[in-house]
């Protein structure tokens, strides 16, 4: 079965989480976003490298967190869309971040000599993360790829990026990193993993994106040093599995 996907990209302590709209306007025109509240949850599964503080759900309003779906549209035509997360570091509220253990660097033509690749594992709380995902169709079935980063907020080590190397003339370096797997099986609920099917065949923008080396769909990020537009430092398997629901069934992408 063909499945659609929708590039991710993550960065740092804060998840960032995004993935391209379907649809971009161009030109000028007027412009306004919608905001619709949510929340996210890691599932930190055995062998998970990007997990939670335990601390249970990251709540929209909560201990410093914000979440929610951003939806941007162009003259009555969405331009942008996204899952943005960041948290606040604040002296008066609960601290909350995620756990990123870069500790299994991976050899790709970018990165031909892993054993030279920093190994550790950053644990801030502040930071910001985004995925372009809210508008996706609801089909339980259908796998959509979405680019994004985690960011943990600094501006040296990091951001770990899931960059889309389908994508024709890109505003950020692909480097050999994979686009991640995006569902969303009910109207309030999506899925976001680094997990793939060895035979499916996954699309983005009408092209195909395969699960194999060199990889395209999977668990490969890419660290960045000094933001995402510096230089590379590496790539690492860096496996997860979210869950991203709206605070309200009724005020949700629709």
């Amino acid at each position: 079965m063909k499945r659609r996907l929708v590039a991710l990209l993550v960065s740092g302590c804060v998840a960032v989480v995004g993935a391209q709209a379907g649809q971009h306007a161009s030109g000028s025109g007027k412009t306004s976003t919608t905001n619709y509240p949510a929340q996210f949850v890691l599932q930190d599964r055995p062998g998970d490298l990007i997990t939670s503080d335990g601390l249970g759900p990251y709540v929209n309003g909560a201990a410093g967190v914000t979440a929610e779906f951003q939806i941007t549209t162009t003259n009555g035509v969405i331009s942008h869309t996204q899952f943005f997360f960041q948290f606040a570091a604040t002296k008066r509220q609960a601290g909350r971040y995620v756990n990123l253990s870069y500790t299994a660097p991976v050899a790709t033509g970018c990165n031909p000599s892993p054993s030279n690749n920093p190994v550790g594992s950053l644990r801030r709380g502040a930071g910001y993360g985004a995925f372009f995902i809210g508008t996706e169709p609801v089909a339980g079935t259908q796998l959509l790829a979405a680019e994004g980063s985690f960011d943990h907020g600094d501006g040296t080590l990091g951001p770990f990026r899931f960059a889309n190397g389908v994508k024709l003339d890109p505003l950020l370096p692909y480097y050999c990193s994979d686009m991640v797997v995006v569902t969303r099986p009910s109207r309030g609920t999506w899925t976001l993993t680094t997990d793939t099917q060895a035979s499916a065949v996954y699309f983005i923008n009408g092209q195909a994106a395969y699960p194999a080396n060199p990889e395209e769909v999977g668990s490969i990020a890419q660290m960045m040093s000094g933001g995402e537009s510096g230089s590379l430092v590496g790539n690492y398997r860096m496996p997860f599995f979210m869950t991203i629901s709206c605070s309200s069934a009724t005020n949700c992408p629709s």
